[in-house]
């Protein structure tokens, strides 16, 4: 018998029940996808930074994510500085069945029903060369693509 809001680990049987195991996605969280460190990485990839320059974290909105076959949230290396137009240069070149599904082709301005937001902040107004917040380049908060509501 298990305390009020416990979990059982096993069944009657001795087996684990079917579902354990799996993670849960909330409405609103990403999910990191994999969080392994490669044993012959570098203390400089570790710490968030490539060869190439910033590792940054983008979480996109699931018609996105079913395009370029990926998980909720993605990584590019982004050279410095950090800014909208250089996470998503990064983002369309690792990416580029994204082309144009984020920003205007010919404008390369952002999609009218696309939003960015970083550590609770809405930069979908800022300037495409404006540099992201801090917690964004260090790779402890990620960019948020999230698609926009409309009608009522």
């Amino acid at each position: 018998m298990t305390a009020r809001g416990e979990v059982p680990r096993r069944t009657e049987s001795g087996e684990a029940p079917a579902w354990q195991g799996v993670r849960r996605a909330h409405i609103g969280h990403t999910q990191p996808t994999n969080n392994a460190v490669r044993r012959d990485a570098s203390p400089l990839e570790c710490s968030g930074v490539s060869h190439h320059g910033l590792t940054i974290r983008v979480a996109l909105p699931a018609p996105l994510c079913a395009l370029a076959r990926v998980d909720r949230e993605v990584t590019v290396d982004v050279p410095a500085p950090v800014t909208q137009r250089a996470v998503l240069d990064a983002l369309e070149a690792g990416y580029p069945m994204l082309r144009g599904t984020i920003r205007d082709h010919a404008t390369r301005r952002r999609r009218p029903f696309l939003r960015f937001f970083a550590c609770g902040l809405d930069l979908s107004h800022e300037p495409p060369d404006a540099p992201l917040p801090g917690a964004v380049s260090s790779g402890a908060e990620p960019l948020l693509v999230v698609g926009a509501m409309a009608g009522g």
